[in-house]
């Protein structure tokens, strides 16, 4: 609470939680040492890697770091493959911004869930879209598990599949895809 109130008093906003430090890979046991960790408002995540020390100084360390921005953002995410040449591109956190922010080239996104039904009905259709489009140089079909991977804002997944058309030049302002599931509705939607 002292280092708390040393960050409160000189401005800074700080709220506890624990329900969401799944969220951040993270759990709680009582009576074991606290873990900590922050989630701005837009989202980003930040975990205390130190040992947490009954003298404060750790905790202390870790705020000041985040509010110098002197920390790296928590990822909830999948190891990047190490071969990624389908023809529907496998998207995890660590390499979103690589493939879905690439301002060169339009995405079509499925954020899905491995145990969603309609995802897996989805799944043929959907590898054979990107069969389709594989030459085409300015379209990118990728999908990306949203149970084992941090999505990022302005991306809101609230079920499965949520589809999302990620504009060239336009990355700020993805639109979600209301369409058809088949396969002429996705290739009228890219037109």
């Amino acid at each position: 609470m002292t280092v708390a109130k040393k960050f409160l008093d000189a401005g800074h906003e700080l709220k506890t939680f624990s329900r969401e430090l799944s969220d951040f890979g993270l759990e709680s046991a009582a009576g074991e040492i606290p873990v900590v960790a922050v989630r701005t408002a837009n989202g980003d995540k930040f975990v205390m890697q130190g040992v947490f020390s009954r003298d404060g100084k750790a905790l202390e360390r870790f705020l000041r770091d985040y509010f110098d921005g002197n920390l790296k953002r928590h990822l909830k995410s999948e190891p990047v493959p190490e071969s990624n040449d389908g023809p529907v591109k496998v998207v995890v956190a660590e390499n979103f911004d690589k493939i879905v922010n690439n301002e060169d080239k339009g995405v079509l996104i499925e954020c899905y869930a491995p145990w969603c039904g309609h995802c897996k009905n989805l799944a043929p259709k959907y590898k054979e879209l990107g069969e389709m489009l594989t030459k085409d140089p300015n379209i990118v079909i990728a999908k990306m598990d949203a149970t084992a991977n941090d999505v990022p804002s302005p991306y809101e997944v609230r079920r499965f599949p949520t589809i999302f058309f990620s504009p060239a030049n336009k990355k700020l302002s993805p639109k979600k895809y209301e369409g058809g599931r088949e396969l002429s509705d996705f290739i009228s939607c890219l037109q």
